[in-house]
This record gives structure tokens, sequence and C-alpha cells, in this order.
């Protein structure tokens, strides 16, 4: 599992390309696991604070209860229309409840400097760990497939790559450690 900065460093391109489009539009979809076992789908608005990426959520959100039952997490850059042109940034990891009050403390007062918007308590502040990473640019025939991989020794393609099977979409991958 590695922080933000840790990805960054060791994947700029794709930390690149994905942060621009959760910039694009200020927000990103998370997936997280109902009581139930099914998925839930959530917009949610992220801050990189000490090198971290930080999710801030209302007390007692279902998609924070989700989190603080089974930290399992996918993150999936917003789709604005259906060519797939934009790309989608692709993130899967874990999250890491914070609760120390020094750190809340701090990430509230980035948070109002950054946003305007200091949280008050309470609120769920979570820490993402992230396994896995990737992007996807669609071609012509609407098709991509990226291959599901496991966390372990770390893979970084620095450049996209065109899988060769026809289908024109380009795909950047990454794995943590």
């Amino acid at each position: 599992m590695a922080t933000w900065r840790e990805f960054e460093t060791s994947a700029p391109a794709l930390a690149g390309l994905g942060k621009s489009r959760w910039e694009k539009a200020g927000l990103f979809l998370i997936g997280t696991l109902r009581k139930d076992g099914s998925v839930r789908i959530s917009p949610c608005e992220y801050l990189v604070f000490e090198d971290e990426l930080w999710l801030g959520m209302m007390w007692q959100s279902k998609k924070a209860l989700d989190l603080v039952r089974d930290q399992r997490i996918t993150i999936h850059s917003a789709v604005s229309n259906k060519d797939g042109k934009d790309g989608e940034f692709k993130v899967y990891g874990r999250v890491i409840d914070e609760r120390d009050t020094s750190r809340r403390t701090a990430f509230g007062t980035f948070s109002e400097a950054e946003t305007g918007f200091k949280p008050s308590e309470p609120y769920h502040l979570f820490r993402l760990a992230i396994s896995e990473a990737a992007f996807v640019v669609f071609g012509p025939e609407g098709k991509a497939e990226v291959e599901a991989a496991c966390a372990g020794s770390a893979v970084e393609i620095p450049e996209m790559y065109d899988p060769g099977d026809g289908s024109g979409h380009t795909v950047l991958h990454w794995r943590g450690r």
C-alpha cells in the first residue's frame, strides 16, 4: 500500500493524469461495500494534505459507515460523456480512519484555507492507502480491458501503451508493493 506521495513519486505520469481528471470535476466517485455486500457508489470531495489523499465525510453518512465497517475502497474519476476520450482514472485501496485530534485539527485548518470550508466535529476523516491504479482511454471501438492485479511487486509502466488488441485504447497501470 502506498500514500498519495509514494504513488505520485513512483508513477508521476499516472498520478498526474488522474489528478487532472479529479480536478476537472472537483470530485470523484467512490465505491464502498454495504452491510449486505452490495456496492454503494457515492460522490466524494477530496484533499491532498501532508502528502496523503484525505476524504472527509458527514458524520454517520452511509458511505462513511461502509468504510468504518470495511475499509476497502474504489475511487473512479467522474465520467461526463460516453465516448471515453477524456479517459478514466481508477484507484483501489483501503482507508485509514483518522482519529488523532491534532491531525484532524490540522486537516480542518488546511481544508478551510484550500476550500473555504472547515469541517466541524463530529465528522469522518479517512486517509487513503493505495494498492493499485489504472488510467484507460477508450478507442473508437469503445472497448477496453485492464488486467486485474493483486498488490505485490511494484509495476511501473512509465508511458501509456497500446495493448495491441486493435481497440485503439491506451492504458497506464500501476500496482503497489
